[in-house]
This record gives C-alpha cells, sequence and structure tokens, in this order.
C-alpha cells in the first residue's frame, strides 16, 4: 500500500528534539530546507542534552510502534522533558488496529520539492494505534491546535500546557 505525508509547508522555530528510532532523516532534512538557522538533536545522545530546552518536539512514525498505551504515554512524556514550557509538540504517525500488519511505502513530499520513499513496517499484531488514543494521551499535557487524518496517517500539534510531569 502506497501513502503521501506531506512535509513541505511545515517550518520548525528555534531548536528541535527528534524523538524516535531512526526517524528516516525526514525531520533533519525538513529543518535543513528552512531559511532559518535551527539546531537539531535525537534522543540517542540524551546524555549530551539532558540539561537543554527544545523549543519544538518531534515525534515522527515513532509512537505507533509501541506496543502499549503506557509505553507511548511514557515516550510522549520523555519528550516532554526536552521542551520550554511554551514547547510544541509535532506528531505524524500510522493508524493501526490489532491483529493487523503494515507494510507500507510512504512517499514523503518534502520542502525542496524532493520526494522521499521509506518503507514503514509493524507486524507487531498486539500494537494498535489511534487517533482517540494519542488525543487522549497528549491532551493530558498539551493543549492540541491542530489534527489532520488522512488514509491512516495522522498528524498532531500541540502546545505544552507547563505542568510537571
Amino acid at each position: 500500500m502506497n501513502m503521501v505525508v506531506d512535509m513541505s509547508k511545515y517550518v520548525f522555530n528555534g531548536d528541535v528534539i527528534d524523538i524516535g528510532e531512526g526517524s528516516y532523516n525526514v525531520i533533519y532534512n525538513t529543518i535543513k530546507c528552512s531559511d532559518d538557522e535551527i539546531s537539531i538533536d535525537y534522543v540517542e545522545d540524551e546524555e549530551m542534552i539532558e540539561d537543554r530546552k527544545y523549543d519544538s518536539c518531534v515525534y515522527f512514525l515513532t509512537l505507533g510502534k509501541l506496543v502499549t498505551k503506557r509505553g507511548r504515554e511514557m515516550m510522549i512524556k520523555k519528550g516532554i522533558n526536552f521542551l520550554k514550557n511554551n514547547g510544541t509538540l509535532y506528531l505524524w504517525d500510522i493508524m493501526k488496529v490489532k491483529r493487523e500488519r503494515l507494510d507500507l511505502n510512504l512517499k514523503i513530499l518534502m520542502p525542496d520539492d524532493k520526494i522521499k520513499v521509506i518503507k514503514y513496517e509493524n507486524k507487531n499484531l498486539f500494537s494498535e494505534n489511534n487517533e482517540r488514543d494519542l488525543k487522549s494521551m497528549i491532551s493530558k499535557y498539551f493543549n492540541i491546535e491542530e489534527v489532520k487524518t488522512s488514509d491512516r496517517i495522522i498528524f498532531i500539534k500541540a502546545k505544552m500546557k507547563g505542568i510537571n510531569v
């Protein structure tokens, strides 16, 4: 199955942390096309960034691969620890039901008018990812500003509420 993710119009302001395992360099390439001087860090360098706070936290195809709701919520909390009080969360993910295997080709429309094709697999029959659960988890800590769904792709943009986790 082929799906399209349009990243061509998204502009990240300030410093960005990319949370997720190998986000296919999509976020880096999106930021690289920006006119502003922006830095991006990755959660793998956790010791180096533990005292740093970021303007934006990005989850690109990250939460859907986690099996439990608790695991997804813990991953969201992890991102909160890196955000400034008025920080913004950006999330792109694939919706999936239990007992379903996903093997998708995603076309990513980049800001420089290029198209990046990535392969997304989630063969874990126990994992489930849906809009209702994602919004419920995120709204505990963030004010949701924008939600878009297309095909099975969900995008959420939210501003941090400024609460302690």
